[in-house]
């Protein structure tokens, strides 16, 4: 009998192992499939992740709890029935791991690749309205302007081409052409008009004296430049009237007419300052840069007198940067009678054609720059148009700079007259001017 029993309890023992084997490879394969939900639970935060994990832990714990209590009942009900106990936990192992997949599966397709998906398909959605939006706007702005250029032209054209023959008969003039001289010609029968803006007859003693200079001293075209007008006698001549050269000091007179013609018009009192910057310094003759210090206001009564009389550069850059570079060169272009070319608003350059427009509007308005004329009457004595002409009143402008040496002005006497010499690397022009202003004297004299 004892031998029974330690037979009946060696069986209990092994049939007690064999459970807790069994118990013991339950609880891995739950505790592997707790670990499986934990990696694929959704990416929330912290706090949510928690309460997940929690959730998901319950189960399992209490599946543990029941697989132990249950063990026996399922033994007892599987050896009834003829069915190992592997098999039913094979059973109850596939019923886990497709509820595991499926929880799996389903958040995935709540919060995994399907949100991302959605996401950037979302991206990609606005991105290509931009780009529409953009095209659009493009073609709204892009359609006006180019039926504009496209129709401008195709509108004049049309316009005139729809006018009838008739139309055309009747516009045309029925009187006959006049006989009168048009500016653009040459020379008339009794010799006027012979330039565009200008009447009178040319010099042929003044032409024929600038002629023999010109050969004495080598002068061509790419180095001299001559104009004469008589304003008695309405006689002139014009020598490459249409070569532009480095103004220099000759631009002061014109500049100071803008200033007189501001003053005409009440815009500026001789009393009135402008202030001295340190950009308007330039080394030369006068004493505006000495008198004055970088910073104070200097009367522009005082700026227009240096400016003439000693051909002050400081004085001249003070009253222009009162009007601004581009103003000023657009200001002095108005005494201009013919088109200027574009360099002109770019660059100080003269021609002689230019220099006798800013002269001949001086004396024609000689009322208004009374004060001009002073000064100019004071400048440059013993030099110049001046030199030789010592029993007469001269208001010029000199202008020097490099190897250009230029004086334009206005001659009074007997026969008041319109002088301009330009050279432009020419030798001793200055005393070449000085003659040829003697010799054009000593010819209106005779």
């Amino acid at each position: 009998m004892s031998k029974g029993k330690r037979m009946a309890s060696r069986a209990e023992m092994k049939e007690n192992k064999r459970k807790r084997r069994q118990a013991k490879k339950a609880g891995k394969m739950l505790r592997a499939n707790n670990k499986r939900n934990r990696r694929y639970e959704p990416r929330t935060s912290i706090h949510n992740k928690q309460r997940s994990r929690s959730k998901i832990a319950t189960p399992n714990h209490h599946q543990q709890k029941r697989s132990k209590r249950a063990a026996s009942n399922y033994q007892q009900q599987n050896q009834s029935r003829g069915v190992t106990p592997n098999h039913n936990q094979q059973n109850r192992n596939k019923r886990t791991t497709t509820s595991t997949k499926n929880r799996h599966n389903a958040g995935r397709s709540v919060y995994g690749y399907s949100y991302y998906q959605q996401r950037n398909k979302k991206r990609k959605i606005n991105k290509f309205r931009v780009f529409i939006a953009l095209i659009i706007l493009i073609a709204i702005i892009a359609t006006p302007i180019y039926l504009i250029m496209k129709n401008k032209d195709p509108k004049e054209t049309t316009v005139s081409s729809q006018e009838s023959p008739e139309a055309e008969q009747s516009s045309q003039p029925t009187q006959e052409p006049s006989s009168e001289p048009s500016p653009e010609t040459t020379a008339t029968q009794e010799g006027q008009a012979t330039m565009e803006g200008i009447v009178g007859v040319e010099d042929e003693q003044i032409k024929e004296l600038i002629q023999k200079t010109m050969a004495e001293e080598g002068l061509t075209e790419n180095n001299f430049a001559f104009f004469y007008y008589n304003i008695n006698q309405e006689t002139y001549y014009f020598y490459n009237e249409n070569k532009y050269m480095t103004g220099a000091s000759m631009v002061k007179m014109p500049v100071a007419m803008v200033y007189y013609d501001m003053l005409k018009r009440g815009e500026i009192t001789l009393e009135d300052t402008i202030k001295y910057q340190k950009d308007s310094y330039e080394p030369g003759a006068g004493a505006t840069a000495s008198m004055y210090k970088v910073g104070e206001s200097v009367p522009i009564k005082y700026l227009l007198e240096q400016s003439i009389i000693n051909s002050d550069n400081t004085a001249n850059n003070i009253l222009i940067s009162k009007l601004g570079y581009e103003e000023y060169r657009r200001a002095v272009a108005e005494y201009a009678t013919t088109d200027l070319p574009d360099e002109f608003y770019e660059k100080n350059i003269m021609s002689s054609r230019y220099a006798y427009d800013v002269c001949r509007h001086l004396y024609d308005n000689m009322q208004d720059y009374q004060g001009l004329i002073e000064y100019l009457k004071k400048s440059s004595n013993g030099s110049y148009l001046k030199k030789y002409l010592t029993n007469t009143d001269v208001a010029h402008k000199y202008g020097s700079y490099e190897n250009c040496e230029h004086d334009y002005g206005i001659v009074f006497g007997k026969n008041t007259y319109l002088i301009g010499v330009l050279t432009d690397g020419v030798k001793n022009s200055e005393e070449l001017i000085s003659k040829i202003s003697l010799d054009v004297f000593n010819t209106e004299e005779s």
